[in-house]
């Protein structure tokens, strides 16, 4: 019983085009995971200057937005090897959730 394995083309094999193509579709994907943050960054302390906070008090949400996540996500990837992967996953996203909404 012989066993046969596939094997990825080598990339010299594979056409120009798909070449581009890939590169071109890793690009975008690229741009628009890095516009996101970047617009709701600019956009979200107009938000809160227009809900009465002070200029402190959006620095004091946004700090406690990365402390958040700072805090939440280095658990996680110290356990993405491990089945506790999607409960710390899950505590980062509620604990977003809860100080996004505690400073509405």
């Amino acid at each position: 019983m012989a066993i046969e394995a596939t094997i990825a083309p080598a990339p010299e094999m594979l056409p120009f085009r798909s070449i581009r193509s890939i590169t071109r579709r890793y690009y975008c994907v690229w741009g628009f995971y890095a516009f996101a943050p970047s617009f709701i960054f600019a956009i979200y302390p107009l938000f809160l200057r227009s809900r009465g906070l002070n200029q402190f008090q959006v620095s004091t949400v946004a700090a406690t937005y990365f402390l958040v996540t700072f805090l939440t996500d280095v658990p996680t990837g110290a356990f993405a090897v491990k089945p506790a992967y999607r409960p710390s996953r899950s505590l980062s996203i509620f604990c977003a959730i809860a100080a996004t909404a505690g400073s509405m």
